[in-house]
């Protein structure tokens, strides 16, 4: 193709930096067909609107062509397809319609930026599946901003949620099965604990909070908004470009669809003093959730029971009013008074 393209058009090959191209296409089952070409052609009739609603209004240009408009998607393709070459063998019937090859060329250029720009740095994880959508934003995208250095890092947060939704179809796969809880399977909260500060440790990779997004320290729950921006920022995609989460506990998968089975959860504990922080925030699925609750409404509620942890917190409340970090209030004398 390439090859045709030079002897019969002059054209060269006009990618300047096609290594993200080819490794997004590689080993998929849509690089066999025509998927990255319609890509382009999608792109490509997105920039030249206006000239394919004269060419969808042109009966004559229809004949010319030998492709008729049918209202339907396909034939939209079919037909700019066929006016394309109509024009490039000099048919008379409609020439000149639709955007010469100068104007394509710099469409490309544009094209090959915004691509390199959304899968090298931005988007990585976008699917194959998603090749029109990502095809019709770039073209929309240039209209908006013209180059990618134009958009903020809170629009690219937004442009990650309008990339990478779903997966690669439906599935059939719903609430995964539900799995017996750890109390009921006997594993001990050591390990329950190992797994949830590893995950922890793993908050600090995902990168800073969304600036787009506020947040209160002492609000009782997250903002809505960070749930996507984690789970976008932590999906991973199969070999079959299927975009899901895994719980850092459990490890089941979820895509995007069951994002109301996964919850919005402080590490630390908002009922002990945890804050509603970046920091302290993690994406759990909701049986993981309520093994949670349920650990700390018996095993940590009944070791704070005791006296003893009162007496502590006792002590360090007498300890931050003598320093004067603390107002002794009616509040805080009732507590230091307290005695069971």
């Amino acid at each position: 193709m390439i090859k045709a393209a030079k002897e019969n058009f002059g054209l060269e090959y006009p990618w300047s930096n096609a290594a993200a191209w080819n490794d997004w296409w590689s080993d998929t089952t849509q690089s066999a067909g025509q998927a990255p070409s319609q890509m382009f052609l999608y792109y490509v009739i997105a920039r030249d609107i206006a000239n394919v609603e004269t060419l969808l209004g042109s009966t004559k240009a229809q004949d010319g062509a030998g492709v008729r408009y049918d209202r339907t998607t396909i034939s939209v393709l079919d037909l700019y397809m066929a006016q394309l070459q109509n024009e490039s063998h000099g048919g008379s019937e409609g020439a000149g319609i639709l955007a010469g090859l100068k104007t394509m060329k710099g469409w490309f250029v544009e094209f090959e930026t915004w691509f390199n720009a959304i899968k090298m740095a931005k988007v990585p994880r976008i699917s194959t599946n998603s090749s029109t959508k990502v095809a019709l934003f770039i073209a929309a995208a240039i209209e908006v901003w013209g180059t990618p250095d134009k958009v903020t890092e809170p629009q690219w947060e937004l442009i990650q949620v309008l990339l990478t939704p779903g997966t690669a179809g439906d599935r059939g796969r719903d609430w995964p099965p539900r799995t017996r809880s750890r109390r009921e399977s006997g594993q001990d909260s050591g390990h329950r604990s190992r797994r949830r500060w590893r995950h922890v440790r793993q908050s600090q990779e995902v990168g800073p909070a969304p600036a787009y997004i506020t947040c209160s320290p002492l609000a009782r729950t997250f903002p809505p908004g960070w749930k996507d921006v984690w789970f976008r920022r932590w999906a991973k995609a199969d070999e079959a470009g299927s975009v899901s989460y895994a719980c850092p506990i459990c490890q089941r998968l979820f895509d995007h669809r069951m994002m109301s089975y996964l919850h919005g959860d402080h590490v630390w504990p908002y009922s002990l003093f945890g804050e509603t922080t970046w920091d302290n925030y993690q994406l759990i699925c909701g049986d993981c959730n309520l093994d949670k609750s349920n650990t700390l409404d018996v095993d940590v509620r009944k070791a704070l029971g005791a006296d003893e942890f009162r007496q502590r917190v006792r002590d360090f409340l007498r300890e931050q009013v003598e320093r004067g970090t603390l107002a002794e209030d009616v509040v805080v004398r009732s507590l230091l008074g307290h005695v069971v």
